[in-house]
């Protein structure tokens, strides 16, 4: 599933709260396998969020700072290295599909309907490169994602961060 058009001024949790996803998970519509068995131990299948998420029964967010102990400061280290991920699907998208870096789609001085046209054309655009990203990931195709494009780890457990970070232009 994937939920585009929110304005990037809202917070992650509220825009959540108002997507289809957000609704299918909180009333179990989604289609969640059920737990899966890793070493022995049933676990179930979790959405990964921040600190500004709302507990929920499928969703992991890291235990506040205040609280923190050596077995619950391991937990956030993990949950943030599995987060990463999330950030590598965006940068990889960034990188690969140049309209994700472009600072604004809108001309100023432009009409209303150039405008809620340039917006439905972003959106379709933005749903069409992460199915073509999908389809390329699972096809396994090197020239996609060539070995050190996402961040990794080293032997000794050192975080490399990936190829794409030099390519994708940052706000501020």
């Amino acid at each position: 599933m994937v939920d585009v058009g929110s304005y990037g001024r809202d917070n992650d949790a509220s825009i959540f709260a108002a997507s289809e996803m957000g609704a299918c998970l909180q009333n179990n519509s989604v289609g969640v396998p059920p737990p899966a068995t890793v070493n022995g131990t049933k676990l179930p299948y979790v959405v990964l969020g921040d600190e500004i998420f709302p507990l929920r029964t499928w969703l992991l967010k890291p235990y506040a700072a205040r609280e923190l102990n050596k077995d619950k400061a391991m937990f956030n280290y993990r949950l943030s290295r599995a987060r990463r991920t999330i950030e590598n699907a965006f940068g990889i998208l960034a990188a690969k599909w140049r309209i994700f870096s472009l600072d604004s789609l809108l001309v100023s001085g432009t009409d209303s309907s150039f405008v809620i046209d340039t917006l439905v054309s972003t959106l379709l655009i933005i749903q069409a490169t992460v199915r073509l990203h999908n389809y390329l990931l699972a096809h396994e195709n090197a020239a996609y994602l060539p070995s050190g494009f996402v961040d990794n780890e080293d032997s000794s457990g050192e975080l490399k961060e990936g190829q794409w970070r030099t390519m994708v232009t940052r706000p501020g």
